[in-house]
């Protein structure tokens, strides 16, 4: 290809019995298929592909491109984006793809390099239809349930209800412009005068030191377990320096810095990566 255009880039690519339209993309390199799916696709067989793959315009010609179930709105012309229902598998996947997938245009073949493999354009159209059609985002979605649950118990030892909008809008930890953040609960009295540990951080701990009392009383006479022994009240004043230590840190780490905007962000983002097939 002397030149890349979007007509060019057109005339690299042969309908399919599935394509119903082809467009030139306008304020990009690149082309735009509306593609139906199999007749087996029960359920997606009112709806459609939207497909467009363009070339950037930089020095090594890098490839983007994204895919989208898409149905019919209120006329025949106006299309509305459908996302699959579900959480553990959602399949179709609607995704998009950009320059970190390393994807290339090779102008001297007219092929497209991506993983040490190359394509035609029709070819890659079809690795984009594969990946459409696998669950490219399970395992971001397992992930980010895990940095929520994180999320929840660190603001459930800081005796506090993690709200996810408070820290999505926002750049840095504090709550968006219009919502009044609760005032700061103080710490219960001191215990001793010396430890400030939350409620909920010392009810946990309670919990899991009864549990190992109760454990270690089938092994060792229950006299040993009495504020006499100095063995126990130590052990009791070293734990109650560790919460008060970690309710501190709590303090610091959600009051302080942008940590929950920051893990907020990242558990909101849908992850995955193109996968390569031979077509």
């Amino acid at each position: 290809m002397n030149s890349i255009s979007s007509q060019n880039l057109i005339a690299l690519y042969t309908k399919t019995h599935r394509d119903e339209e082809l467009f030139p993309l306008t304020d990009q390199w690149g082309v735009q298929i509306i593609r139906r799916y199999d007749g087996s696709d029960g359920v997606l067989s009112d709806k459609r592909m939207f497909i467009n793959l363009y070339i950037y315009k930089d020095d090594i010609h890098t490839v983007g491109g994204n895919i989208n179930v898409v149905s019919r709105a209120d006329s025949a012309s106006n299309w509305r984006i459908y996302f699959p229902s579900g959480y553990v598998f959602v399949k179709p996947t609607n995704y998009g793809f950009g320059p970190s997938e390393n994807v290339r245009f090779d102008t001297d073949n007219d092929r497209i390099l991506f993983k040490d493999m190359s394509y035609t354009l029709n070819q890659f159209v079809d690795l984009m239809e594969k990946n459409h059609r696998r669950d490219m985002f399970w395992l971001s979605r397992i992930l980010n349930l895990c940095v929520f649950g994180l999320l929840y118990v660190l603001f459930f030892f800081k005796d506090e209800l993690y709200e996810m909008g408070e820290y999505i809008f926002t750049e840095t930890h504090s709550i968006p412009v219009g919502r009044q953040k609760k005032p700061e609960r103080d710490l219960a009295d001191p215990i001793f005068k010396y430890f400030d540990v939350y409620h909920n951080l010392l009810g946990v701990a309670a919990i899991v030191a009864l549990i190992i009392s109760v454990i270690l009383s089938y092994r060792i006479p229950y006299n040993y377990f009495t504020v006499s022994n100095p063995v126990i009240v130590l052990s009791a004043l070293l734990i109650m320096y560790l919460l008060d230590r970690v309710s501190a840190g709590l303090k610091y780490l959600l009051q302080t810095t942008t940590f929950a905007r920051r893990l907020t962000r990242f558990a909101i983002e849908a992850r995955g990566k193109l996968k390569p097939y031979k077509i």
